[in-house]
């Protein structure tokens, strides 16, 4: 029979271990006030959108996040575009995220400044929620099919840049290490024109 794949999830990745630095040296202030009277295994900066010295990541997270939806076959041109979301989080052991979804936003990104054996990382489920009433167990194998639940990113490096459209869940594994995995977490979203 003929065999048609329809409907696929897409998961963009680039390594841009260039930027590390950069982005480290900006987002320390963010860092230092985010740990200010916390203790708890997962951090969140305030928003980091308006910085000027870190408008070279929010631009490039933009362009590949408009690229990838024209890349989709959406038509843009009915839609002006923005990013409405940048912040950091730090995982700490034991910390994690579970699945989640942003809603009224288009796609989401993620680039990780910290990374260590055993450190967080992202994981993407399956998006088709009537697939889950009845699934059936996967063979574990290497390769990814149809009947795969889950995957599961866990070859991160400092420099690691996902993007991926808004309503694929998406969480980060418990952090199993003493040192935290560090990323910025992105958002992006549209209004009619």
């Amino acid at each position: 029979m003929e065999c048609f794949a329809y409907f696929p999830s897409l998961i963009y990745r680039e390594e841009r271990p260039d930027w590390v630095r950069e982005v480290s040296d900006k987002a320390a202030p963010y860092i230092d006030e985010m740990r200010q009277g916390c203790g708890f295994p997962v951090l969140q900066t305030n928003s980091m959108i308006n910085d000027p010295g870190l408008s070279f990541l929010r631009d490039a997270f933009f362009h590949a996040s408009v690229g990838a939806l024209k890349e989709q076959g959406y038509d843009l041109d009915r839609y002006e575009f923005f990013v409405n979301g940048m912040w950091l989080q730090e995982i700490y052991e034991s910390g994690g995220h579970n699945f989640h979804v942003h809603a009224n936003t288009q796609m989401c990104g993620l680039y990780f400044l910290e990374s260590s054996d055993g450190g967080g990382y992202p994981i993407f489920k399956d998006p088709r929620s009537s697939k889950s009433c009845v699934d059936l167990f996967a063979v574990v194998q290497p390769n990814v099919t149809n009947a795969t639940p889950e995957i599961h990113f866990d070859n991160i490096a400092p420099g690691s840049f996902f993007v991926f459209n808004a309503w694929l869940p998406h969480a980060i594994s418990t952090n199993t290490s003493k040192a935290p995995t560090r990323f910025l977490h992105f958002t992006l979203t549209h209004r009619e024109k």
